[in-house]
């Protein structure tokens, strides 16, 4: 992934997950192209690209019920 243009790369500690994180969408989906073809092995594996909130981090106050 790292050839193909992510920023990072990481493996999850916790299950068979892989993420990769990249400054352009174009480069994502070739990323996500190439995890899917190389390390999807069944009818339950999968690939999503998706975006960060450019609004960043925030706290929401949830009124009490």
């Amino acid at each position: 992934s790292l050839q193909n243009g992510a920023d990072a790369f990481g493996i999850s500690g916790s299950g068979p997950t892989v993420f990769a994180v990249s400054n352009s969408l174009e480069k994502a989906n070739v990323i996500g192209e190439y995890l899917h073809s190389h390390y999807v092995q069944n009818n339950n594996g999968f690939t999503h690209v998706c975006t960060l909130c450019q609004a960043g981090a925030r706290i929401e106050h949830q009124q009490a019920s």
